[in-house]
């Protein structure tokens, strides 16, 4: 195909978001998701099942089943929503810290083992790749061609970090091999920590020396931007506030439509 002049434009791009929620459970994540807007969840766990949206039946009418078995299933439902017809706009994947496991008894049945480090020479986590690599083309096939938003669940790890020249912290990441957490930092628009609000308060350790402790404040909030304690990024223009409420809803509109919001 050839290109002139014709092809340069200038100007936002609009267009849905690939984004990740991850954060401790019970924090609410999927219940915040289920109210976005023509929302359709794709459960890989059973964090939806009392929730009242929309969501993939792996199973039968007689005999339901909302939790995907395999990564097949997960790829198929993308499928499906790729397909004609499909009613939603906003898709939820709950949660590739499952579907990680769905990948790797994948790669352990095709092997023919028991684990992927029975796989010689340390190919059973490239072999993982290859398919996390197929489930993010699916996933952006879904936005580019489809006009549909992706939402990734994820469960976090927690690191304790000893710093020499300060005081030691946690520091949070969504839970995920490096090879599958590299490729989506560089890739989605987002990546949203959802935690509980702290505040630091210095107590008495005795022998007039001060120990931080973390109190929480029992405020839901959503970090936006990397800091020492958490990965997290959005590729919003003006940047989202580091510190936002537990509403995605909120979150997008400002996103899509900062001149609403411009001071």
């Amino acid at each position: 195909m050839a290109f002139d002049l014709s092809n340069i434009v200038t100007g936002v791009v609009k267009k849905p978001k690939i984004s990740v929620l991850y954060g401790l459970s019970g924090l609410g994540k999927t219940t915040s998701l289920s109210k976005l807007p023509d929302v359709f969840m794709i459960p890989v766990e059973e964090g939806a099942n009392e929730i009242d949206v929309p969501k993939m039946n792996f199973g039968t009418a007689e005999k339901p089943r909302f939790k995907a078995d395999s990564f097949q299933e997960v790829m198929d439902t993308l499928g499906l929503c790729a397909g004609e017809g499909f009613p939603f706009k906003n898709v939820v994947i709950d949660s590739i810290s499952e579907l990680e496991i769905l990948i790797h008894k994948k790669v352990c049945q095709d092997n023919n083992v028991v684990s992927l480090e029975k796989i010689d020479y340390g190919k059973g986590y490239k072999f993982a790749m290859e398919h996390w690599l197929k489930f993010f083309t699916g996933v952006e096939y879904l936005r580019n061609s489809c006009d549909v938003g992706i939402w990734m669940v994820a469960h976090s790890d927690t690191n304790r970090f000893n710093d020499p020249e300060g005081e030691a912290y946690d520091y949070y990441a969504p839970q995920l091999r490096k090879e599958p957490m590299e490729y989506i930092v560089k890739n989605v628009d987002a990546i949203f920590f959802l935690t509980k609000k702290k505040a630091i308060r210095k107590v008495d350790a005795g022998f007039n020396n001060k120990d931080a402790k973390a109190v929480d404040m029992n405020q839901r909030v959503i970090y936006t931007n990397q800091k020492v304690t958490h990965i997290a990024k959005n590729r919003a223009q003006p940047s989202l506030p580091d510190e936002m409420p537990l509403d995605i809803n909120l979150i997008m509109d400002m996103w899509n439509n900062p001149e609403k919001y411009s001071q």
